[in-house]
């Protein structure tokens, strides 16, 4: 575990090395935690920007929160729900891939709940069953419950709206180079058998669109498309720009195990010229 030198962490590690001192006949834990290899690190003091990545994490949230909110004033219980949703929607996006072999990922969610599914359902609109000859005029108390369900999934799809383009340009900021302007050159090529998160819109809320970099196309200068396996088989094309790396790379051996794939852009030019015409002035790798 790591984390910064806020005194209720440090208080808490405190506490932990004197209970276990405490009750040494108990050893559970001590065990547990040895033969996982858990540690709890601390990042230099003084030093926040060793945190960078988690407090980066932190900002997108509470500002996509703070977009989402405006001015209106919640109650206790509406944003309980709301931080409750979106506490989900943040924790089930990818990390880090399992395998080079398919598009499994790891998520912050599977360290609770392994391959469990958060996501809120649907919401059918009231007036859907008000056209409806069967339709019979709920309870007032049915009707707002309701319309408060309703009133907090729009609240936690303009969330998601706002969140999920913050994130992919967090991504995207990481793999920019250092140099300032206009035209940000690649700092890392991406690579054959590489996960990659899809700029696919629209986007239902909570879904990632996830694919495996199966050949690069070379431009006279630089790669700018690729040929995109999906999770479901389907193979498609994509510019660089659209693609967007997960935030743990896989080890390198593990992308490079085999050889890149690398096809003329003569063949595929004249299908994917408007793809990269509209290519966005930064790119992601």
């Amino acid at each position: 575990m790591l984390s910064d030198n806020g005194t209720q962490f440090v208080w808490a590690r405190s506490v932990l090395a004197s209970v276990s001192k405490v009750h040494q006949t108990d050893n559970a834990i001590l065990d547990y935690c040895a033969a996982h290899n858990i540690q709890w690190s601390f990042i230099t003091p003084l030093a926040p920007w060793q945190g960078g990545i988690y407090e980066r994490m932190v900002g997108l949230v509470k500002g996509s929160m703070k977009k989402t909110i405006g001015r209106k004033r919640l109650t206790q219980e509406e944003l309980q729900t709301l931080t409750t949703d979106v506490e989900a929607v943040v924790n089930c996006r990818p990390i880090t891939p399992l395998t080079s072999e398919n598009t499994t990922v790891l998520r912050p969610v599977d360290f609770l709940l392994p391959h469990g599914n958060s996501s809120p359902g649907v919401f059918r609109s009231l007036e859907n069953d008000a056209r409806d000859p069967t339709y019979r005029d709920p309870s007032d108390t049915h009707q707002k419950l309701l319309k408060y369900w309703e009133e907090t999934t729009a609240k936690l799809d303009n969330f998601w709206t706002i969140w999920r383009e913050e994130y992919l340009m967090m991504l995207r900021e990481r793999y920019q180079t250092t140099h300032k302007q206009p035209f940000s050159t690649e700092k890392r090529p991406p690579e054959v058998n590489e996960i990659v998160l899809l700029n696919e819109s629209p986007c239902p809320r909570g879904t990632w669109p996830l694919g495996v970099i199966e050949a690069l196309h070379p431009e006279p200068s630089k790669v700018r498309t690729a040929t995109i396996r999906l999770s479901n088989g389907k193979k498609v094309q994509r510019t660089v720009n659209n693609l967007f790396p997960l935030e743990i790379r896989a080890k390198a051996d593990a992308i490079t195990a085999t050889a890149a794939t690398v096809i003329p852009t003569s063949a595929i030019r004249e299908t994917f010229s408007k793809a990269v015409t509209k290519r966005k002035h930064f790119l992601p790798f």
